[in-house]
């Protein structure tokens, strides 16, 4: 711990490989992997911004959930009467608090940080996804089999098509940049420029 919190960030060699804690949950960057001429292979670091944005949302629902959950304890309604309920509550709080506990330290530190720096924390957000999904669509009473069975065949085919979409990014890309439009979602992303 003493010697990466060492790593402070150098002012005279700030480069495009740094970045900030808050840039992550919110794909707020990109990275370009190598040379960008137009007659190199380009790879673009950057991760399917349906997985990245949903699990950063889950993470929002799930602090409501648990403050929901907290405020009717408070009022002695007690919902939590099957075990299956107690279950959800429990992997909620252990994927969210694991996500907590990884990602402040780098709120507080002053150390540099980089995109690998969330890969554990992503992890642990796109468990809240999942649990998300299915604490309020795949395991409710509410829906039957035939809408649970609609809602995911949607769901992956979203993340199908950004996958498809963005294929080129990961597996690189030929040829001019500027001929592979619609790539660009964020304007902080350097892909074109």
């Amino acid at each position: 711990m003493t010697s990466n919190n060492a790593l402070i960030p150098d002012p005279d060699k700030e480069d495009i490989l740094t970045s900030n804690p808050f840039d992550w949950p919110f794909l707020h960057l990109g990275l370009r992997m190598c040379g960008w001429r137009d007659n190199q292979i380009k790879y673009y670091l950057m991760a399917a911004p349906v997985v990245w944005w949903g699990s950063t949302i889950s993470l929002g629902v799930a602090l409501l959930t648990f403050a929901v959950y907290i405020l009717r304890w408070q009022r002695t309604y007690n919902e939590m009467d099957a075990r299956n309920e107690w279950d959800h509550l429990y992997v909620g709080k252990i994927a969210l608090f694991g996500w907590t506990f990884h990602d402040v330290p780098f709120l507080i530190m002053g150390c540099v940080t980089y995109l690998h720096h969330y890969l554990p924390t992503l992890y642990l957000a796109v468990l809240m996804f999942g649990h998300i999904l299915d604490r309020f669509i795949f395991s409710s009473r509410r829906f039957s089999t035939r809408t649970n069975t609609i809602v995911f065949g949607v769901l992956l085919s979203i993340l199908v098509a950004t996958f498809w979409w963005f294929s080129g990014v990961a597996i690189g890309i030929d040829g001019p940049v500027n001929e592979h439009w619609g790539l660009k979602w964020r304007k902080t992303w350097n892909i074109y420029n």
